[in-house]
């Protein structure tokens, strides 16, 4: 039944037209089926981070948004001649926990150190790699599988 209980024809058209109705409704199938999606593949890409620098900076947080896959971080950078805003992901929401960063570990205002592999289109952030926190706390991921893996993959 359709809309206010009307009845809904079946598609009836030419027979490639419904050939063709009959594919896309198989690739969307797939595509629901196995979870295939842009969000997706960009979640795994590391394509958009430069594996082969590091940069160093201390800044203040100004916003901490602990989600999953990855929490993100936003810093105030002071410069030379300005202060900047700059944007970190995070290992997932299971390993930062799992190294005891919860959502609770930093708040607006904190001044915190990272380490990161910068953007490769030279917007200012990156991946974070490890972590200095407001109350002094080191935290590394460096040499964790995740850590590795970023490094042996390259831009994949």
């Amino acid at each position: 039944m359709g809309a206010l209980g009307t009845a809904v024809e079946p598609f009836v058209g030419p027979p490639k037209a419904r050939a063709m109705v009959g594919r896309v409704s198989a690739v969307g199938l797939l595509f629901a089926v196995f979870g295939i999606s842009d969000p997706a593949v960009a979640h795994h890409s590391r394509a958009v981070f430069d594996l082969t620098r590091e940069i160093a900076l201390t800044g203040t947080v100004l916003e901490y948004r602990y989600a999953s896959p990855h929490p993100w971080i936003s810093l105030m950078v002071k410069g030379d001649a300005a202060a900047s805003r700059w944007e970190f992901e995070c290992q997932s929401a299971a390993k930062m926990y799992d190294s005891g960063v919860t959502q609770r570990s930093l708040k607006p205002g904190d001044k915190v150190y990272i380490h990161a592999y910068p953007f490769k289109g030279g917007q200012l952030g990156g991946k974070m790699i490890d972590i200095t926190l407001a109350d002094g706390r080191f935290v590394s991921w460096r040499g964790s599988a995740i850590a590795d893996s970023l490094r042996e993959r390259g831009a994949d």
